[in-house]
């Protein structure tokens, strides 16, 4: 009897029906941290005991806290009424779910347990505080009601899915209204857990996390990177606009947008379609084949298709019944306005508005990019045409000028009968023009529109020795290696400086041959411009400046890259390029 009270797990006491203890086993003398024979005939004094108990009771034994669970039942022994108490040390227990809801705590979850039979949820606190409300307040089955309108449908699909079986967990991502009548995005995570004999679920237990900053930062770091992207593209503002439009359309789960321009002059408040994007189907300006002239306070707003005005009118033929408006301003000024669009009437949360804000003021930067931009591209136009104008005067002027004087001479020598000044004199002339000619060339082919964006580099390099160098006599070749297409910006600057010596080869050298090569060497890029021509002194001739070494120069630095002549007198001249392989070059043949 001995060996066996002390093999078993649990406590064992036999109390009076006073709750005197008559007898005890070792077991229970070390939970209760006394001698078993110490405890014969002490009384158990524990709030709510009773003959059919359930308890958790803490005792602190050896200045230790100890929970222990006490179960207790009536039994008859030898004709007599005695109560069975048993005993557990649940201590670590406690700790362990101590523990877990200080986890659950830091991790700022809130739990749920959902009963299918009785259609019950129960929660814990941090769940309500989630969502503003005391845990006392918040009523359990009203949660589907604070659920966004758009969202419930999808909720719903994935909830049932799971019961299904179809899918492991739920899983599904919601926006919900508190209290204070802000929008969250909350995370749900779900699993059936039992089921009764029919395969019916039982118990539906999950969790919710508040993940409104995470869904909030990355929505807007998406939809303003696509923004820059597109702002950076060589393409006119008007399809940088669209662009733009559309990745706000789909980052605000919208139906549609509109952007809307300021017609009229400066002071003009009237504002003009300028056109419609809807990211699914496409629509465009061309299904509203009228302009419709709008009046729009300069302030975010919420507009809905049941309101009276002309705005009101537009939302309800995009087919959609709520709008979120927005200004554009460049430097300051009004330039018009933009529309989110919604089929389903619904509120619009505060987190819509701030994304909507972000991406609009990216927008309105990328007006007045745009707008320095043509800024610049007029002030290059005309630097162009100011050193088209000193190119003539430099060139062809003086070149005309000096003809004229030779002619002078010319007749003079002819009246005097002096046949052979007279035929070098037209010698003279002759070659005079000849190079005028190869001047004019090149200053026509300059005004041309330039191929460099459609025919790429090597296009655009053999459009020009066939279309300038080849016209003027002088025999040309290339070699052009690459197989891939380089950046915009490596070809812009590298085309710079081949045109830029090519153009010394015309006026200067006198060069009967001219090569070309560009090629792929190691992790460089390498051009040669190579000429059979007069040559110079390099570096010491003075005129050098007048050569525009420096801008090839310049140019190539821009690029990273570095640049070198080799030339002497009577040995023609070389201008060699090298530049850094880009990372990732666009592999494919212009």
């Amino acid at each position: 009897m001995t060996v066996e009270k002390e093999r078993f797990p649990d406590g064992i006491l036999i109390l009076q029906p006073d709750f005197t203890v008559v007898f005890a086993n070792a077991q229970a003398g070390k939970i209760l941290g006394q001698q078993e024979v110490n405890l014969i005939g002490a009384v158990i004094d524990i709030e709510g005991l009773n003959e059919n108990a359930n308890l958790i009771h803490a005792l602190d034994i050896d200045q230790t806290q100890k929970i222990i669970e006490l179960r207790t039942s009536p039994i008859r022994i030898s004709s007599k009424t005695y109560i069975l108490a048993i005993l557990q040390d649940v201590t670590r227990q406690f700790d362990i779910i101590n523990r877990l809801n200080l986890a659950i705590e830091a991790t700022q979850l809130g739990l749920w347990d959902h009963q299918f039979k009785t259609n019950t949820t129960s929660i814990n606190s941090y769940y309500a505080t989630m969502l503003d409300y005391t845990f006392e307040e918040f009523e359990t089955g009203s949660w589907i009601n604070l659920v966004h309108p758009v969202d419930i449908q999808n909720l719903w699909d994935v909830w049932n899915k799971h019961i299904a079986g179809e899918v492991p967990f739920y899983a599904v991502d919601y926006r919900i209204r508190t209290k204070t009548d802000r929008w969250k995005w909350i995370r749900a995570r779900g699993l059936v857990k039992d089921s009764d004999e029919n395969g019916n679920p039982l118990h539906f237990i999950g969790s919710h996390q508040d993940v409104t900053d995470q869904k909030q930062a990355q929505r807007q770091l998406q939809v303003l990177y696509a923004i820059t992207a597109i702002s950076n593209e060589f393409s006119p503002l008007t399809t940088k606009l669209e662009n733009g439009l559309r990745e706000i359309v789909t980052g605000l789960f919208a139906d549609a947008g509109v952007i809307l321009r300021y017609g009229g002059g400066q002071d003009d408040d009237r504002l003009t379609v300028s056109f419609v994007s809807d990211p699914s189907t496409g629509i465009l300006l061309d299904q509203f084949p009228y302009s419709l002239e709008l009046e729009m306070t300069r302030s975010a707003t919420v507009i809905h298709s049941s309101e009276k005005g002309t705005l009101p009118r537009l939302i309800a033929q995009c087919n959609s019944t709520v709008a979120l408006a927005f200004p554009l301003k460049a430097r300051g000024a009004d330039f018009g306005a933009i529309l989110i669009l919604w089929e389903k009437e619904q509120p619009i949360p505060d987190l819509e508005l701030e994304i909507a804000a972000a991406a609009t003021n990216q927008l309105s930067e990328m007006i007045e990019r745009e707008r320095l931009r043509e800024i610049a591209r007029v002030a290059e136009v005309d630097r162009e045409r100011q050193r088209l104008a000193r190119e003539l005067h430099d060139s062809l002027s003086q070149s005309l000028y000096s003809v004229l004087l030779t002619a002078d001479g010319g007749q003079d020598y002819a009246r005097q009968g002096d046949i052979e000044k007279t035929r070098e004199i037209f010698a003279s002339i002759k070659s005079t023009i000849r190079q005028s000619l190869k001047e004019m060339r090149l200053l026509i082919y300059e005004l041309r529109p330039s191929i460099l964006s459609n025919a790429g580099l090597e296009g655009a390099l053999r459009h020009r020795l066939n279309t300038v160098e080849k016209r003027a006599g002088i025999k040309t070749s290339i070699q052009y290696t690459l197989d891939f297409r380089l950046p915009a910006d490596l070809e812009t600057e590298l085309f710079g400086i081949a045109r830029e010596a090519l153009n010394n080869v015309l006026k200067h050298s006198h060069a009967g041959t001219v090569s070309l090569t560009v090629k792929n060497q190691e992790d460089k890029i390498i051009m040669e411009v190579a000429d059979d021509g007069t040559g110079f002194d390099h570096p010491a001739d003075p005129a050098l400046a007048g050569f525009g070494l420096a801008s090839m120069s310049e140019r190539a630095q821009k690029i990273g890259g570095f640049l070198s002549i080799r030339s002497s007198p009577d040995h023609g001249t070389n201008v060699h390029v090298a530049i850094p392989l880009p990372i990732n070059p666009d592999r494919c043949k212009p």
